[in-house]
This record gives C-alpha cells, sequence and structure tokens, in this order.
C-alpha cells in the first residue's frame, strides 16, 4: 500500500468537496448519495465556463469527465490536469501532496499560489477532535480468521488475535479494526488480496456494511495506540512505523508485551 494510495482512500466526500472547491477552484458541486458531481476543471480553466460532467464516485475514490477527457483519475490525477491545462511545472510533495494534506495552509490566487509562513503550520491549534465511535458488534459478521498471507510477514495468529484481526471470505479481505486511546471503535478498513481490487481500488479501503462506510481520518488516531499505550507509558518511548501492518510485524517485540 503506497503513501498516496492510503491518503486516497481516507479522503471523506467532504475533504474532496473542499479541495475541489477552495484550493481547484470549482465554483459549484452537486451531491447525490454515490457521487458528487463537479465542473469539468479537469480540462477547463474558468470554472465557470465548464459543465457539471465531472463526476467523483464515493465507493472507489475517482473522477471520471464525461466530456471532453473520457477518461477516470484520482485526486492526484486530478491535480496533475490542472496544473497541465494550464501549463505549469509543479514539484509532486510541494505542490500536490502538500496542498491534499495540508489544503488549508494553500491559496490559488490568478493561477498561482502561496504559502502561509511555515511558522504558522507549527503554532498550538485545538486538536481536540474526537472521532465517532462505532458498535463493536459490527465486526460479529466476519469470522476470526487468519490469513496465510500475513504469517509470511512475521505476523502470527496471536498476534492478529491480540489486535482483533477478521476475515472476509465474500470479499477475501483481511478486516482490520482500528481503535482509539480508549478502545472505542473509529474505523474498520480492509486489505484486499484479489489482484482485481488492487489494481482497481488499491490495496487498502475502508469497509462498507449496508450502505454504512467505516472510515476515519487516519491522521487522526494511531493505530494500536489502545494496545501500547500502557508499554509506552512505562518505557517513555514511541515509535512510529508509516506501514500498515508494520505494528502487527513487529509485535510484541516492540511493544514490550510478553
Amino acid at each position: 500500500m503506497s503513501y498516496c494510495d492510503d491518503i486516497k482512500d481516507s479522503l471523506t466526500p467532504e475533504e474532496i468537496i473542499d479541495i475541489v472547491t477552495n484550493v481547484l477552484g470549482a465554483h459549484t458541486y452537486r451531491e447525490q448519495e454515490d457521487f458528487i458531481i463537479f465542473p469539468t476543471i479537469c480540462h477547463h480553466i474558468d470554472s465557470g465556463e465548464a459543465r457539471l460532467k465531472l463526476y467523483y464516485y464515493k465507493e472507489n475514490k475517482l473522477f471520471h469527465c464525461y466530456t471532453d477527457c473520457s477518461d477516470s483519475f484520482d485526486i492526484f490525477g486530478l491535480f496533475r490536469r490542472y496544473y497541465k491545462l494550464r501549463d505549469m511545472e509543479y514539484d509532486f510533495y510541494h505542490d500536490i501532496l502538500f496542498k491534499i494534506v495540508d489544503k488549508d495552509s494553500v491559496v490559488f490566487e490568478n493561477n498561482n499560489y502561496s504559502y502561509k509562513p511555515l511558522r504558522d503550520k507549527y503554532r498550538k491549534r485545538n486538536r481536540d477532535i474526537k472521532l465517532p465511535a462505532y458498535p463493536k458488534n459490527i465486526l460479529n459478521i466476519y469470522p476470526k480468521l487468519y490469513p496465510e498471507e500475513w504469517t509470511y510477514e512475521n505476523i502470527s495468529d496471536d498476534t492478529m488475535e491480540y489486535f482483533g484481526i477478521r476475515f472476509s471470505p465474500l470479499d477475501n479481505k483481511i478486516i482490520i479494526p482500528h481503535y482509539d486511546i480508549d478502545g472505542n471503535l473509529v474505523g474498520v478498513r480492509a486489505r484486499a488480496l484479489n489482484d482485481s481490487d488492487i489494481t482497481n481500488f488499491g490495496k487498502y479501503m475502508p469497509i462498507k456494511i449496508e450502505n454504512q462506510w467505516y472510515s476515519h481520518h487516519l491522521s487522526l488516531n494511531l493505530y494500536g495506540i489502545n494496545l501500547n499505550k500502557e508499554a509506552i507509558s512505562r518505557n517513555k518511548r514511541v515509535i512510529l512505523f508509516e506501514g500498515g501492518v508494520s505494528p502487527l510485524s513487529t509485535f510484541p517485540l516492540i511493544s514490550g508485551v510478553h
């Protein structure tokens, strides 16, 4: 799972609307249950002259332009089209990735962009954001089966049981519950094992049960913090990983649990 795929999958419809309207300058949008319609800023510089033919599908996190482009692309692809349309050179990390993950610090003005002072990014801000808690019994529809694919990554059955890993035989996906520091279930993600799912949607994405997406802002919660908080407090040390399964593959060595 690449970092970009993880960001793409974590973006909520509200964040997509915010990025496309406030960062990329779409002047309007229409939201339906399964998709959002934007002006075709993928090939129109002036949003006001564009038709509402750019669809964003909430399930697969992809845009599709039904006019000139006739193509599908993710949020990163929409940024690339934005720059190419204006013959603007760009650096991927500073001019695309940064604007997606820290969009509040960026403003486009007359086809140019400006940053807020760097010091503003590190000023103390109120981060007391509480994620919604989901009922834990939703996990009961998935059996406690542990895929051999993860045993090859040094993740034992005991570790998967400890982290609450489950399996979806119907979808051939590993089910990964995410808990906050207090043990509340704040999200559930799935690790796809079918090549077709990985190609079309990426390795990791939130699960959907009866039209309910069990997604959450990954940047607002540390995976495994509920199981490691005592060891962190005891050792006065924390190790952060970028990889989604790293807390499992290093367990119990890093956590200090025996």
